[in-house]
């Protein structure tokens, strides 16, 4: 059974397409391990995924009438207050 949140899943595998040396967002307490060369380019890249990820999670879920708040697929201590 895998415990790990999709949310954490789909970051991981953002990573693993735009920066190949990620093997996991799991922090292993050793430099050759945690930190990465990477291009700034692919890191633009990965962040453009996510954020176009949650754009397509925010229109699946629309805003709450009730709460007048948008909750991200990041987790419930996330919110952002529409404009």
């Amino acid at each position: 059974m895998n415990d790990t949140p999709p949310t954490d899943q789909l970051f991981l595998e953002i990573a693993k397409r735009h920066m190949p040396s990620v093997e996991t967002l799991e922090t292993r307490n050793r430099d050759a391990l945690d930190f990465h060369d990477v291009a700034v380019w692919s890191i633009r890249q990965a962040l453009a995924e996510a954020y176009a990820a949650g754009q397509a999670q925010q229109k699946a879920q629309p805003i709450s009438e009730s709460e007048g708040r948008m909750v991200l697929p990041f987790g419930p201590h996330i919110m952002i207050k529409p404009c």
